[in-house]
């Protein structure tokens, strides 16, 4: 948090401080954390979203994700997450 703008990675939007109880959703990991634990911990592996479109991004499909947030920049955020997966 400290070493970033506090805006979204893909919308630029606002993010809500560390005061609010959902702060911690706005960490969003670019490749399961689950499949992959050892970057659980890279700060090179995550990005700041909303809360929103963390959720989106999670659960959502790509065609979804377009719709629920149509300004977002999902492509920015696929083409970091394919970079990242090459170096694994």
């Amino acid at each position: 948090w400290s070493q970033r703008p506090h805006v979204s990675f893909i919308s630029g939007l606002p993010l809500m401080g560390p005061e609010c109880a959902a702060w911690v959703s706005q960490f969003a990991h670019v490749i399961p954390k689950g499949k992959y634990p050892k970057i659980r911990f890279n700060p090179e592996y995550v990005v700041l979203l909303t809360v929103d479109e963390h959720y989106a991004y999670d659960n959502l499909a790509k065609d979804q994700q377009i719709r629920f947030h149509p300004k977002a920049d999902w492509g920015k955020l696929y083409e970091l997450r394919e970079k990242l997966k090459d170096q694994l």
